[in-house]
């Protein structure tokens, strides 16, 4: 971990990494590719230069927030269990004028702020490649582009609190850190980092939409660090969407490792995404934030009628401005992959997972079954 910090600091000519933290986060992700991930050599490489990389856009990151610009912007966070919409939801509200969403190619290159855009997306066009190369199933379940719309746990890699560093390897002793964290600074810092790339990336625009089902973990931190926002919650049956995302995480540790057991991957995705819906609950009974309930199924069968609902709640603005390029879009496909996805494999029954994993899911089911 000293080297790597060390490296960081002679890419960038930068020597403070803010949040003590922030710095336990990557030694306990480095500790756990030592004796838990069994990382393939490729992996290793992979993981090793990918915590360099963050370290340096933390370096970056810390020195910006010392002179970094006010920004006043409304933001519109798409987050529930995985696999429940939330990435057609967010590439559909990307269209809407006056928003901004961070693409892929913003997020693995945030700094520095010079870099024109067609440097970003031929670093986003190499990393593709490079996913395409290692597990071509990946963007089969999962899609992503140059451009679209990427979800907030790559950008949130730099404060190393992010759920893909789980979604990449099995980091036992990360995910515990994860979890008992209550990410109040990761926030702030992630609040400032999208408020710079919209100011670059977005200019004139005056909302951002952000989407991670991850968020629910850390949903109290998330309305602390972000003064005006909505919160939009996909709903999908639990076990449907969690057995999907299983499958999406033992195609994306496959990059970098080659024992990935399935059994495992689905024990654990069912135990970890339990503590997401009890805060999430915790959350909604308190009745703190503005949230907004979107059915996966409408959505899928019926896309316009759920933003036409978004639309009379006032959260997006009204759709003569704006439904022509959206219903291009739908025309064009945007919806087929996502009715394709369905459940791949087997799936697990709840009597598999721990007990108090099952009364969360139930207790979840129950208070939103109208929209399962």
């Amino acid at each position: 971990m000293e080297r790597l910090q060390d490296g960081a600091v002679s890419i960038t000519g930068l020597d403070d990494f803010g949040w003590a933290e922030a710095l336990v986060g990557a030694q306990t992700l480095c500790a756990d590719y030592a004796t838990e991930s069994r990382l393939s050599l490729t992996g290793k490489r992979n993981a090793y230069s990918e915590i360099r990389r963050n370290l340096c856009d933390r370096l970056r990151l810390v020195d910006y927030r010392k002179r970094r610009v006010q920004s006043n912007y409304r933001f519109l966070v798409i987050t529930g269990l995985p696999r429940t919409g939330s990435t057609l939801l967010h590439n559909l509200l990307s269209l809407v004028p006056g928003t901004y969403t961070p693409s892929l190619g913003d997020s693995l290159l945030p700094f520095p702020s010079s870099e024109a855009p067609e440097v970003r997306q031929a670093n986003a066009r190499r990393y593709l490649a490079f996913v395409d190369r290692l597990s071509p199933l990946i963007r089969q379940l999962h899609p992503m582009g140059i451009n679209a719309p990427e979800e907030c746990v790559t950008l949130m890699q730099s404060t190393f609190l992010s759920h893909k560093y789980e979604l990449l390897a099995r980091v036992p002793e990360y995910s515990e850190w994860f979890l008992s964290n209550d990410g109040a600074w990761a926030y702030e810092e992630y609040r400032d980092l999208v408020g710079l790339l919209a100011y670059k990336n977005g200019p004139g625009c005056s909302t951002v939409v952000l989407k991670a089902p991850a968020h629910l973990f850390h949903i109290q931190a998330l309305l602390g660090a972000f003064s005006e926002v909505v919160i939009i919650q996909t709903h999908r049956r639990p076990v449907e969407a969690l057995t999907s995302y299983a499958d999406l995480v033992g195609a994306c540790r496959t990059i970098q490792s080659d024992h990935v057991e399935r059994g495992q991957v689905l024990r654990e995705t069912f135990q970890g995404w339990a503590v997401g819906l009890e805060r999430i609950l915790e959350q909604r009974r308190s009745g703190g934030g503005r949230v907004i309930d979107v059915s996966f199924r409408q959505l899928i069968d019926d896309p316009l009628a759920t933003l036409n609902s978004l639309t009379s709640a006032g959260v997006l603005p009204v759709q003569d401005q704006w439904l022509d390029e959206i219903t291009k879009s739908l025309e064009g496909g945007l919806v087929e992959g996502m009715k394709a996805q369905g459940v791949r494999g087997v799936g697990l029954e709840l009597d598999a997972t721990d007990s108090g994993a099952r009364t969360v899911i139930d207790e979840y089911s129950e208070r939103f079954r109208d929209y399962l």
